[in-house]
């Protein structure tokens, strides 16, 4: 009974941020000029308990661990955690998302406009294509010339994303019109971890920035600038992704101490 109340509550955790996030895509301002704020939503579940919020939320039960952020400043981000200790035979689920707007400014109302978005994704878990512990993250646009477009995907378990890409650092290419609101970024992370293996705890992570900027390669692109949602930075992400692989090595660090303190 535990486990498909369990099952349930990450169903839930998912539907929820997914749908918070479409609202989000679909609130898109109908004239330029006016950016809407940011849309995030973060949901943290461990066995018993399922609590979501705009930016933040960690739950921690005899171990199982969930742990989910957005940050808008100084840029955009996105991060989750997952912990379940080995043989607990209980899982933990963390979900955040964030989808904010930009729009390219100078020239003429409706010139196109290259852009680039260049971003750091980054998914960890204990084992490769593991799915007792697996994470992704994710990176979506949309522009007015291109539409809906995948930018980037990185996941650790096959079986969900096909892949088995589990970093990217570079960048994504697109074409937007200046004067046009609409445009906007996505971001999402998972990170799902469940304690039924004989050797080691479960852990899994992900995290997802972008930092978007007119293509220098463009002839005319000193004419033209970036902005973004009230509230939102947007400045280059680390130049390579070892601060940020640092960075999980501390949380996983610091995640295994509170299990040996449970």
């Amino acid at each position: 009974m535990q486990s498909s109340n369990g099952n349930r509550r990450h169903l839930r955790a998912s539907c929820i941020l997914g749908l918070a996030l479409a609202a989000g895509v679909a609130a898109i301002p109908a004239r330029a000029g006016i950016l809407s704020s940011a849309r995030t939503l973060v949901g943290c579940v461990d066995p018993i308990e399922f609590v979501q919020d705009p930016m933040s939320c960690k739950l921690d039960l005899n171990g199982n661990l969930a742990s989910a952020s957005v940050t808008l400043l100084p840029l955009p981000s996105v991060l989750v955690t997952a912990v379940s200790p080995v043989g607990s035979g209980n899982s933990a689920r963390a979900n955040a998302g964030a989808t904010y707007f930009f729009q390219v400014v100078g020239g003429n109302d409706g010139d196109i406009v290259p852009i680039v978005i260049g971003a750091t994704l980054e998914a960890h878990s204990r084992a490769p294509d593991n799915p007792r512990g697996y994470a992704q993250a994710s990176l979506v646009t949309f522009t007015g010339v291109e539409g809906l477009a995948t930018g980037s995907r990185v996941c650790t378990y096959a079986a969900i994303c096909q892949s088995l890409n589990s970093s990217f650092s570079g960048t994504v290419h697109r074409n937007a019109t200046s004067g046009a609101a609409g445009e906007f970024v996505n971001l999402t992370a998972e990170a799902y971890a469940a304690g039924s293996g004989a050797q080691f705890d479960e852990f899994a992570s992900a995290i997802a920035d972008p930092f978007i900027y007119i293509d220098p390669a463009f002839p005319d692109a000193r004419l033209y600038s970036i902005v973004v949602s009230p509230g939102v930075g947007n400045v280059p992400p680390a130049a390579a992704p070892e601060p940020a692989t640092l960075w999980f090595a501390g949380m996983a660090i610091g995640a295994l101490g509170l299990l040996r303190r449970g």
